[in-house]
């Protein structure tokens, strides 16, 4: 309620401040995916976007991540403001880190697989076959006649409980 009866009675310069502060927070951190820029602020301000890098970002907020052990790049982006035929420019800058290792992609990849285990296995198990981050996933089975590398599940061990690894 407060920052609405400061819009009211503050002038378009003051709003324009306002939203150039807002806009801030978007390149709070690293850019690891592409950004959406918005052509609108919260605040009703339009919003013009050019790249002052147009090798590392475009004026749409896209770009290639460098590769894995390559230097980080530096993208800086212009923002022009204007409301009620007031405006102003403000210039942004983000940090565009290189692409992960592969085995640090595997690694986070494998760290987020969580299965629904309960107390004992009664039908299969759906077996992720890829990761959020685009690994690739190959189950082996430490006992295939119980459970195959997919998860599905086999013959039934007579009498007692069995162990079974997948990895």
């Amino acid at each position: 309620a407060e920052l609405m009866a400061s819009l009211i009675h503050n002038p378009p310069e003051e709003r324009l401040r306002l939203e150039a502060a807002n806009l801030a927070l978007l390149f709070e951190g690293p850019w690891e995916k592409p950004c959406a820029l918005p052509p609108v602020g919260q605040l009703g301000v339009d919003i013009l976007w050019k790249s002052l890098t147009p090798d590392a970002l475009s004026d749409q907020g896209q770009f290639q991540r460098p590769a894995a052990g390559s230097p980080a790049l530096e993208g800086i982006l212009e923002a022009r403001l204007s409301y009620q035929g007031h405006e102003a420019a403000q210039t942004f800058r983000c940090h565009i880190p290189p692409l992960p290792e592969d085995g640090e992609i595997a690694r986070k990849d494998a760290d987020s697989v969580k299965l629904a285990f309960p107390g004992h296995v009664t039908e299969d198990i759906p077996l992720p076959e890829t990761g959020a981050e685009g690994s690739s996933f190959h189950w082996e089975s430490s006992c295939p006649e119980l459970m195959d590398a997919r998860g599905h599940l086999g013959q039934r061990p007579e009498g007692k409980a069995a162990s079974l690894t997948l990895t």
